[in-house]
């Protein structure tokens, strides 16, 4: 069996006109400067893209970013969801201003896997080189970017061209292979169409897979699409592998519907949000201190948005400080945790700082200079995706699966196998009955206790204040707990399987408790149980029974079934009631149909009560209105026991 072609993302980034699409070419035979205007002014505009086969088998797939300042938002896209990163440095230049601005981008970013390649060197002589080479090193030194081998070439001359490609090629072969979570996220840095295909958009796959036919989603806009067929590097593919340069041609979307800077991803897990918690480093180069509430413009990806930066832990930021911000973003933001960012100052133009996402989605805009949230940050930082979810949970309270995911921006499935080895670890509790939906509701353990507690206690101090009642109104335990409809729902069941409440209607009691009499109570009972008796069905004024045994025995015996409530506010006793019903259907049975006054008579009751109870017995099926009389309704009992 042939072995998988292993395929990396390798971006260049360098000041303008110092060889970085020379250099591709000499290295690919691709020229990348493929728009017109590029060849026209010889210099890369929009982002251009070369194969090159390593002696491994290994495809580096080169992406050429632009240098001048006019275009550093490309440079920005391409260097989104690379392997590595050629840092080209004319020698007969030296450090140049873009230089030093692309240097504080990659380290900002987190890159930390590269060559310096130092191009033109038949230009200039050994010792300028050598000094070339020490201002390289001293600039670099500090970031992520300080262990970068240093390649000296000539694209003209073809000098160090071997040993770069030797050197990338070790460089590519160490790294482990890009993750596979189950989560494809393909950022769009190219949208075109092509006659007889469609719209075709490319981009650097990450985090998944994409498969011919596949169902995928276009974020922010939420617009739906399928795969039609993919690409890699001119190479057709049933599936394409992340960390691979991907062209996806794609069903169902003009080309005017897709834009640059969207994200094209394999589901839902991926949710736009317009405000995010992030760790900001302000660069030492930036010229002023950065405000709370100053606009500034980020780019993540290939995605850029105007934001506005809240500074969570003082008025401003000094040049070379680091702080815990949220950022408010102008328009919806296809964002993950974890991403990186760059922010810049519109005027002038320049790279002022970047971050990390370390919560996408917080639940709502922070206090400022609050030591709880910024060590809630801190620890959310650190942490690990197990941990993250305990802690999560332990803040918020229980909550369905779903939430989870969109916690921590993974897939429902990866959000289920986080959340099933926190249960088997005895750190989480799965509320109600399980689905397999992102319906199931979770608890952290300690929480779950805590609220387990909280709900008997609850309970037992209601039947202790109201120990005539059949239980606590469900909506007032909620209240109590403080909990939403979907997740109390879970709570209730999962309580009332552990044993510890009893569900009875809409009221909520502890297992095993019943309405507890005391001896008045008992003797007042009876006293209105022989009232109603000797009122038959012609029952009794509610306000008579309250006044003589008070509310409370009252809703006892009517939650007993001894007592039964009429409109009108008549009460009657069940006895009385069955008692009706039964020489109803005997009349029935006799005459087929009657009038109000007969069934009055046949009672010996009153036309109020009389009315009062027909009605319910109407309600019932038991009897209809036929004109002015009654007959037997659709669930009118043939026989009486």
């Amino acid at each position: 069996m042939s072995q998988a072609v292993v395929y990396r993302v390798v971006a260049t980034a360098g000041h303008v006109d110092h060889g970085k699409s020379t250099l591709v070419k000499a290295l690919t035979g691709t020229d990348p400067d493929r728009l017109r205007e590029e060849q026209e002014r010889q210099m890369t505009i929009d982002l251009g893209f070369a194969a090159l086969p390593l002696p491994s088998g290994i495809i580096a797939g080169i992406v050429d970013v632009p240098g001048h300042r006019d275009f550093i938002h490309n440079m920005l896209a391409g260097v989104g969801g690379i392997d590595a990163v050629l840092l080209i440095i004319a020698a007969d230049e030296g450090i140049m201003p873009q230089t030093k601005e692309h240097i504080a981008i990659l380290d900002l970013l987190g890159i930390a896997n590269g060559i310096i390649v130092l191009t033109k060197a038949d230009m200039v002589e050994d010792d300028w080189l050598n000094l070339v080479v020490e201002e390289v090193r001293e600039q670099v030194a500090g970031t992520s970017l300080s262990h970068f081998p240093i390649c000296i070439t000539s694209a003209t001359t073809g000098q160090g061209l071997p040993e770069l490609v030797r050197t990338l090629d070790t460089l590519l072969g160490q790294l482990p292979p890009p993750p596979d979570l189950g989560q494809a996220r393909l950022p769009i840095d190219r949208v075109f169409s092509l006659r007889g295909h469609g719209t075709v958009v490319t981009g650097t796959l990450t985090g998944g897979r994409l498969s011919l036919g596949q169902a995928v989603i276009i974020q922010p806009s939420g617009l739906q699409a399928r795969i039609r067929s993919l690409q890699t590097h001119g190479r057709a593919l049933e599936v394409a592998m992340p960390g691979s340069r991907v062209a996806a041609n794609l069903v169902g979307l003009q080309k005017e519907q897709v834009h640059r800077g969207e994200v094209l991803s394999d589901g839902d897990w991926l949710r736009p949000t317009r405000l995010f918690d992030a760790c900001v480093r302000y660069l030492e180069s930036a010229s002023v201190p950065l405000e709370h509430g100053d606009e500034l413009q980020l780019f993540s990806g290939t995605f850029d948005s105007l934001v506005r930066v809240r500074l969570l832990e003082a008025d401003y930021m000094a040049p070379g400080s680091e702080q815990w911000v949220q950022i408010v973003c102008d328009q919806a933001m296809p964002i993950c945790r974890g991403d990186r960012f760059i922010l810049r100052t519109a005027s002038p133009s320049a790279t002022v700082g970047g971050g990390t996402v370390v919560d996408s989605s917080p639940v709502r805009r922070h206090k400022r200079f609050d030591s709880r949230t910024l060590s809630w940050l801190g620890a959310l930082k650190d942490a690990t995706e197990e941990q993250q979810v305990l802690m999560r949970l332990e803040r918020n309270g229980p909550a369905p699966l779903e939430m989870v995911a969109r916690w921590l921006d993974v897939s429902l499935p990866r959000a289920r196998a986080l959340v099933r080895l926190l249960i088997e670890q005895g750190q989480v509790s799965a509320l109600g009955p399980g689905t397999a939906s992102g319906n199931q509701i979770v608890a952290a353990r300690a929480n779950w206790e805590a609220l387990s507690r909280a709900a008997r206690d609850a309970l037992h101090d209601y039947h202790q204040r109201y120990p005539l009642r059949q239980g606590m109104p469900r909506e007032e335990l909620r209240r109590i707990l403080r909990l939403r409809q979907a997740v109390f729902a879970s709570v209730v069941a999962q309580l009332a399987t552990d044993g510890l409440l009893a569900e009875d209607g809409d009221r909520l009691r502890l297992a095993g408790w019943q309405p507890q009499l005391s001896a008045d109570d008992a003797s007042r009972l009876e006293a209105v149980m022989a009232r109603l008796s000797a009122a038959g069905a012609a029952g009794l004024a509610q306000s008579e029974v309250v006044a003589e045994a008070g509310p409370e025995l009252l809703q006892a015996a009517v939650a007993a079934g001894r007592i039964i409530r009429l409109p009108d506010d008549i009460l009657i006793s069940a006895e009385a009631f069955n008692s009706a019903l039964a020489s109803l259907v005997r009349l029935m049975q006799e005459r087929g149909r009657a009038t109000v006054a007969e069934i009055r008579d046949t009672w010996a009751s009153n036309r109020r009560s009389t009315l009062a109870l027909l009605s319910v017995f109407d309600d019932q099926g038991i009897t209809r209105r036929d004109g002015d009389k009654r007959v037997p309704g659709r669930r009118f009992p043939e026989t009486m026991s």
